[in-house]
């Protein structure tokens, strides 16, 4: 498991940014087109400082010509992401390695993705086993949390490891989900609200070695669209998955997710930089 320091989270004006060595990017979250100035101005100060590869942003529509006059290029999109419903593109741009811009697994990327889209809209049963119980998590699971996160992440891109944060999550704007089996919690996902847009991100999976195959990060899926439904107002749905997993990619499709495009090494998670594929759902457009 990495024990890099997390990065950083920086407010610039509205604008919402995460950056550091643990990604070697800088990641905008949220972009307000009156930061948008600043924010470049800020990006081109620290990339070369910091020796940072990668910008990626989440940028409204009315900002995308500017972050393209700027060289930055289009990896993915989700339609229906703001208030005005809009659309979402995920820009990017390179910097100090040219080599990130080149996605390294590009047959394996096609079959995993030609695999998942051939399966659209194919959920069958998404019941579990009745040995299992399933729940929303409590403040008081996030030690078990951390611990089954630990156990099958060797790194993430956010400090899920650290039962803080998770406790500090669950307080601001994830409410998450276990499936156990007896006292042991086995699986876990969740539901990321954002405080800008009428979206949320489905994330955070992750089922113990011995427990995997058994349809369980598909039934939490299902089960977290439900409790979506009943107690929000999303407008879109969506995930940042894994690109060289059959599995996760497989799941999103067979959910009628809808492909956005390809965030090439883009996050640092099981241990390396990898690309990351974009998953879509319209709820209310």
């Amino acid at each position: 498991m990495s024990v890099v320091d997390p990065d950083k989270v920086l407010s610039i004006g509205n604008s919402l940014i995460q950056y550091g060595n643990y990604n070697k990017r800088v990641y905008l979250l949220h972009v307000e087109k009156d930061d948008v100035k600043s924010t470049l101005e800020w990006i081109n100060s620290k990339v070369h400082k910091l020796m940072l590869s990668k910008v990626i942003g989440k940028i409204p529509q009315d900002c995308k010509d500017i972050f393209k006059k700027q060289g930055y290029r289009i990896e993915a999109s989700i339609p229906n992401f703001y208030h005005n419903k809009g659309a979402c593109y995920f820009m990017a741009s390179y910097f100090n390695d040219p080599k990130r811009k080149n996605e390294p697994r590009q047959e394996l990327l096609s079959s995993i993705l030609s695999t998942a889209k051939s399966k659209t809209n194919q959920s069958h049963s998404l019941e579990i086993n009745n040995s299992y119980g399933f729940r929303l998590m409590q403040k008081m699971d996030a030690k078990k949390m951390a611990s089954l996160y630990r156990s099958v992440f060797p790194s993430y891109p956010f400090p899920i490891f650290d039962q803080d944060y998770l406790l500090q999550t669950m307080e601001e704007e994830v409410d998450y989900f276990g499936i156990f089996y007896k006292n042991d919690l086995i699986a876990l996902s969740s539901i990321e609200k954002s405080s800008h847009t009428p979206t949320a991100e489905m994330t955070d999976f992750a089922t113990l070695p011995p427990y995997r195959g058994k349809g369980l990060a598909g039934f939490l899926l299902h089960e977290m669209e439900k409790y979506a439904k009943l107690n929000y107002h999303f407008q879109t749905i969506y995930t940042i998955a894994r690109a060289y997993s059959y599995g996760i990619n497989t799941i999103f499709s067979k959910a009628g997710y809808s492909y956005g495009g390809t965030l090439t090494n883009n996050t640092n998670i099981h241990g390396q930089i990898e690309s990351m594929n974009i998953w879509h759902k319209t709820l209310n457009a």
